[in-house]
């Protein structure tokens, strides 16, 4: 299972208020397109000026940066587009990974030392944890993708 990791608290966007895409420098592999992908929240350097831009711009408050999950696993989506150009409103480019089906998991999943912006391969002890949180296998998960 692949992951990728994003900082807090665009992570946190994504898993409660439908922001489905994921602004990205690069484009995904064209393998990972239709895949479930894991989700990790990280500690973002900026989490105090990202808040007041979600305020401002989305009218969305956000949690005090520190209730916010970080260094774990804390949901799964598939990603089924990458785009260059969107109008949605969370796109800013220059590519936009396109999230659907995103579930957030009943608890995070202590997970560190992960690089932001690249995909990485989940380590089997946590895939089977995330297995066990939703209740079915991932093998399962990346079936119901063809």
């Amino acid at each position: 299972m692949l992951a990728l990791s994003v900082p807090q608290p665009w992570a946190y966007l994504m898993t409660h208020h439908g922001r489905a895409i994921e602004n990205m420098p690069i484009p995904s592999p064209s393998d990972a397109l239709g895949a479930r992908i894991t989700l990790r929240a990280t500690a973002g350097r900026d989490v105090r000026d990202a808040s007041i831009y979600v305020l401002e711009r989305h009218g969305i408050a956000l949690p005090h940066p520190a209730s916010l999950p970080s260094s774990a696993i804390v949901a799964t989506g598939r990603l089924v587009a990458v785009l260059r150009e969107s109008d949605d409103r969370w796109f800013r480019g220059p590519f936009g990974w396109y999230f659907s089906d995103v579930v957030l998991l009943p608890r995070p999943i202590p997970c560190s030392g992960r690089r932001v912006r690249r995909l990485w391969t989940v380590p089997q002890l946590l895939v089977e944890a995330i297995d066990r949180q939703l209740g079915t296998s991932s093998r399962t998960l990346e079936r119901r993708a063809c």
